[in-house]
């Protein structure tokens, strides 16, 4: 665990984590600017709010998937840094299997969004007031699985290494957990700064740019930590 932490500590020195956590968040928020100007509400993250996405017409759309596609091409890249040994690739060719991902997740999503709210919805059907708890629970269980498997497919195809769909399952359930977790904390520092003297939207902008910037930090030390059990196997086994 110590020769893990500090080769943690000697990549992140020489990449320059923050600067590419910096650039990863850039294209969220090319993404999440627009979104917010035409009503969604990121201050009570939910995932069903993504089909309100086609409401917004055709062009906004494409625009969407456009830069969807850049950021996951960009976190390719961020990959292709962090795993050194390995040969930069072709980026035109990446861009395009980033585009087949993006549509190929977009459909999953949506997919996956409709069939679990008209399940959501027969169980409101009949399930009485009192038990709106567990309501909840079914929407966060949903949620999760959505999630962690969005997730699982964009792990695997981001880092330039084969990895099994059983690795990139088990990264990535840790990877949802902890989002899930940043993103309550957020939620409830959002809570706490619009109850006070605080609320100001310069306060909110600031928190949401840091929420973004904390979690593609995370995202890119997962990269990371891969990076080195792959590195430490291969020396194990003498393959360079």
């Amino acid at each position: 665990m110590k020769e893990i932490i500090l080769e943690l500590k000697l990549i992140k020195e020489k990449n320059h984590l923050n600067v590419l956590a910096a650039a990863n968040s850039f294209y969220l928020l090319l993404l999440i600017i627009p979104l917010s100007g035409m009503g969604i509400n990121f201050y009570a993250i939910n995932v069903t709010k993504i089909l309100d996405i086609f409401g917004f017409g055709i062009i906004f759309l494409i625009n969407s998937i456009f830069v969807v596609t850049r950021y996951l091409n960009n976190l390719k890249l961020t990959s292709d840094i962090v795993y050194k040994e390995v040969p930069l690739r072709n980026r035109k060719r990446e861009f395009v299997k980033s585009l087949i991902l993006t549509l190929f997740l977009l459909f999953i999503s949506v997919t996956l969004i409709i069939s679990s709210y008209g399940f959501v919805h027969l169980i409101i059907m009949k399930l009485k007031f009192k038990q709106v708890i567990i309501l909840k629970m079914i929407e966060f269980i949903i949620s999760f699985i959505i999630v962690l498997i969005v997730v699982s497919f964009v792990y695997k195809y981001s880092v330039p290494v084969l990895i099994s769909f059983k690795q990139s399952f088990i990264i990535s359930f840790y990877l949802t957990i902890v989002w899930f977790l940043i993103s309550s904390v957020y939620q409830f520092i959002m809570r706490i700064i619009k109850d006070t003297i605080f609320d100001n939207e310069i306060y909110q902008v600031i928190m949401f740019i840091s929420f973004l910037y904390v979690l593609n930090y995370v995202i890119i030390l997962s990269f990371v930590y891969h990076y080195i059990k792959v590195k430490k196997w291969n020396n194990v086994k003498g393959i360079k």
